[in-house]
């Protein structure tokens, strides 16, 4: 969902240039071309980045969970 509401805030943003480019001789596979791209990168980059961030807290969650029961002087997990 968030890739597609960026790539559509994108193409609004960038209605002028779109207009160049069709002036220009661009057809609508071509513009479409781009855009996809666009949103496969932003996938690619947002799997990775969450994929990494994802085995990061598995590996130290004890760590995380100790660290938050000493800042609030409680035991969260048993």
């Amino acid at each position: 969902f968030n890739i597609v509401s960026t790539l559509v805030m994108a193409a609004n943003e960038k209605r002028g240039d779109i207009a160049i480019l069709k002036t220009m001789g661009a057809d609508k596979w071509s513009l479409r071309a781009i855009f996809f791209v666009q949103g496969a990168f932003n996938g690619l980059v947002g799997c990775i980045f969450g994929a990494l961030h994802g085995v990061y807290l598995a590996i130290n969650l004890s760590r995380i969970f100790s660290t938050f029961e000493e800042l609030l002087g409680r035991k969260l997990l048993s």
